[in-house]
């Protein structure tokens, strides 16, 4: 087992204890410091509840950041049933949740739309009363009722000068990703030079749209599918096709997915960098470069050629998951279970091909910032975090019991199961297998004749 992770399973029983006892203490500003802020041992002991430091991360690197979480813990049990989201956001849920409520218990006067929805709130606390549950369950109730309205209030909030900062950090990471992205598909040697081009200007014209759309919000009687799909509390980030417009909710620029001014590029770029890198891939994917303008009616052209290279590279994606999906189901000893099909594909490509862009990104920034280290983790590179904060935004308990004899996977929409999202592309970055030492023929290393490369 790496030497990280045994110092890590004998000093995480303390990490808590002793980070408590210096939380008051100011974060060091020589560059190499420790941060024992509150943010930081949260980090901290957000990682020791989840990880499981019995698992060699060569083998299952899923199951050694997220064991600890599947084992105890409800799918987002703060969320409604019905949410079809796509990365763990429960501790960002909850700091929407926690606004709009201190919004609800303001007597100040406002819109009578906006009373309409405290009287909804308040009259649900009333019937079912005033436990920390329904208080989750009431919230929902109203924001099935009022959701685009709460977006817009949570967007205005007293906290607007701290959403303008969140919301440039990300437009910030948006730019630097699309860069390594542009970069990594220009370095391509089977891409002919004609589709790169063609590549690139499609991308130019994509409209970002970060936090919320200011026009949306001051608008109250506009489009009702732009308002729903660029509302600052959306669960999901989104690439819009039909607007050609990528837009990231207000509500996940919070931990664990954004850090709030801490100075750990490792963890952001590891989740809300990945979040960013695979909505550039979508809109890549989105990108057809048979129907682009051009008729590729030479069967030996450059273009041609690149035509089927690009989907034979695409189609090892979905033989991959295809059998990896089945190994999945036959070690789980799962009954019931939804098919595997293409449907997935687009996502497991982005993902892939997202993750590698973040990790470029990464690279290229991590010496302009300082190297912030959290207690416990002294020994691990800034890249070993950044897989870790990927791993970990992707942790979900999709095995649910329903009897004794029967077991269910629950899978999110669109998307493959969370193991196979965090492993496959891990297993197809051969920069994953140098900053863990993985041994050449280990799971999570398992040979260039093993993995999918798109670019």
């Amino acid at each position: 087992m790496d030497r990280c992770v045994l110092v890590l399973l004998v000093l995480l029983p303390d990490i808590i204890e002793g980070c408590s006892r210096r939380a008051s203490y100011p974060l060091r500003q020589n560059g190499t410091g420790g941060c024992y802020s509150k943010e930081c041992c949260s980090i901290a002991k957000s990682f020791q509840t989840t990880m499981d430091l019995s698992v060699d991360p060569c083998e299952d690197f899923y199951q050694f950041v997220c064991g600890g979480y599947t084992e105890n813990k409800a799918v987002y049990e703060t969320l409604d049933s019905d949410s079809e989201i796509s990365f763990n956001l429960a501790s960002a849920y909850n700091d929407a949740m926690n606004t709009v409520y201190s919004i609800f218990s303001n007597s100040s006067k406002e819109k009578s739309l906006l009373r309409r929805a405290r009287w909804t709130f308040r009259l649900c606390m009333r019937k079912n009363g005033t436990i920390s549950s329904d208080y989750s369950h009431c919230y929902n109730v109203t924001k099935s009722h009022f959701n685009y309205l709460l977006g817009a209030v949570y967007a205005r909030n007293d906290h607007q000068e701290q959403n303008q900062e969140k919301i440039k950090k990300v437009q910030d990471m948006l730019n630097e990703v699309r860069f390594s992205y542009a970069t990594i598909v220009n370095q391509s040697r089977w891409m002919d030079e004609t589709i790169k081009e063609r590549f690139a200007e499609s991308a130019a014209k994509i409209t970002d749209v970060i936090g919320y759309e200011p026009i949306v919000l001051d608008n109250l009687a506009d489009d009702e599918e732009l308002k729903k799909a660029f509302n600052p509390l959306s669960s999901d980030p989104v690439f819009s096709k039909e607007r050609n417009a990528i837009f990231v909710p207000l509500l996940m620029m919070n931990p664990p997915v954004l850090n709030r001014g801490l100075g750990l590029k490792a963890f952001d770029y590891g989740a809300m960098g990945v979040i960013l890198g695979q909505l550039i891939a979508q809109s890549y994917v989105s990108f057809n470069i048979k129907n682009s303008g051009h008729h590729l009616t030479k069967p030996k052209s450059r273009e041609t050629i690149s035509l089927f290279e690009f989907h034979r590279r695409k189609n090892c994606y979905a033989n991959q998951y295809a059998e990896e999906f089945i190994n999945l189901i036959n070690l789980m000893e799962i009954d019931s279970f939804p098919i595997y099909d293409k449907p997935t594909l687009d996502a497991d490509f982005a993902e892939n091909c997202g993750l590698q862009a973040a990790f470029h990104a990464f690279q290229r920034i991590k010496d302009q910032s300082k190297n912030i280290q959290l207690e416990g983790f002294e020994n691990f590179s800034q890249e070993k975090l950044f897989f870790l904060s990927f791993a970990k935004m992707m942790c979900s308990n999709e095995i649910m019991d329903i009897s004794k004899t029967s077991r269910i996977l629950k899978l999110k929409k669109g998307f493959s199961p969370s193991k196979l999202r965090v492993n496959l592309p891990l297993r197809n970055m051969r920069a994953f297998a140098q900053t863990w030492q993985c041994p050449l023929g280990s799971t999570m290393n398992p040979g260039d004749s093993s993995i999918c490369v798109m670019w």
